[in-house]
């Protein structure tokens, strides 16, 4: 604790942060699941004193440090709610829209971030998976197949925290952009069936031009 206090007041938060993962690992690979938890807050901590870029190694190590703890202890409660702030409404604004109930998904994203005293401000937000479902909101109302999967594409690193996100995504992109229904895909998962849509469509319009092109009878 010595050392982390030390290192933080000299502005080393990354050097503190890793001393505590790897602390909080060690415990944990040892049974001492308080003093492993007591090192996970730590490392909360430190994200919080320092202004970090969200990396897939830092959402990794904090998934881990997550998954390892007592589920019934009170230390992972408060993980939760510190660390994963954004996953929370995020799981109730994409079930919304799974449930095609997008006047409900945003009432609750607005008030979620508005009302939350660890979001400063937004849009844009801070935390990225919060960019993503404002943005995905908007885009709802486009309908636009090419903006869903370019969004889908650029927030990867935030839907990889949570494998649920990709089934939720496939559910929506069928219901407001028009993705066809999971099928065997050489590309697999949510972005190969956006690719395949996107290249349904193309076919389509491709068809629809050659229609188009025929030549008009006059009377």
């Amino acid at each position: 604790m010595f050392t982390f206090h030390r290192y933080t007041s000299q502005s080393r938060h990354a050097e503190a942060r890793e001393l505590m993962c790897s602390g909080a690992l060690l415990f944990f690979g040892h049974g001492q699941q308080n003093s492993a938890a007591d090192l996970s807050m730590l490392v909360l901590e430190s994200l919080e004193k320092a202004e970090v870029e969200v990396a897939d190694e830092l959402l990794e190590n904090l998934a881990k440090l997550f998954s390892l703890m007592d589920p019934s202890s009170p230390e992972r409660v408060a993980f939760v709610f510190r660390s994963e702030v954004d996953m929370f409404v995020a799981q109730a604004v994409l079930q919304f829209l799974c449930l095609k109930n997008k006047s409900s998904a945003s009432v609750v994203f607005t008030t979620y971030t508005q009302k939350h005293p660890s979001i400063e401000g937004g849009p844009p937000f801070v935390q990225p998976l919060l960019n993503f479902l404002w943005f995905l909101l908007l885009a709802v109302d486009g309908g636009k197949l090419t903006v869903f999967t370019v969004l889908c594409e650029q927030y990867q690193p935030s839907l990889r925290r949570d494998p649920m996100y990709n089934e939720y995504l496939d559910r929506i992109g069928q219901l407001f952009f028009g993705v066809t229904p999971k099928q065997t895909s050489s590309y697999g998962g949510l972005l190969g069936n956006l690719l395949s849509s996107l290249m349904g469509s193309s076919e389509q319009e491709g068809e629809d031009s050659q229609d188009d092109s025929s030549p008009i009878e006059l009377d």
